[in-house]
């Protein structure tokens, strides 16, 4: 629902009410970083963002979508760590890019957080994800 625009400066770039209950449920929130290197925040020391609160479902009306994500620049604020996550590319339903997911448990569906446009080939052990352990929002 939000269209969040950065600058020219490194910009830390948040959509949702964090104070919320499920922060960003129902939401679609579209984030261009423009210049510099950004942080996407979907989540912090409190809990993921767009999770829709239902175990069955895999979260698809609600998710943050970076335009112009810039693999060894910006950065994707996360809560947790690496292992709550995984990345999908180009999954159906979705724009190109890497879904970020937050890994079901207990027979929870994965859920999705957000999307990545058009970038391939990263992987969750890098520096361009943050977890809340090492940062917060």
């Amino acid at each position: 629902r939000d269209i969040v625009q950065g600058t020219t400066a490194n910009d830390l770039l948040a959509a949702v009410e964090a104070n919320d209950v499920l922060p960003g449920q129902g939401e679609i929130d579209v984030f261009v970083g423009h210049e510099g290197a950004d942080t996407f925040v979907f989540g912090d020391s409190n809990g993921s963002y767009y999770d829709d609160g239902l175990a069955a479902t895999l979260g698809l009306a609600d998710y943050g979508f970076v335009w112009d994500f810039t693999p060894g620049t910006d950065k994707v604020q996360l809560t947790g760590s690496a292992g709550s996550y995984l990345l999908t590319e180009d999954a159906a339903a979705l724009p190109p890019g890497t879904g970020i997911w937050l890994a079901g448990t207990g027979g929870d569906a994965d859920e999705l957080i957000g999307v990545l446009n058009n970038v391939s080939g990263i992987d969750l052990g890098t520096d361009y994800f943050i977890f809340t352990d090492t940062m917060f929002a």
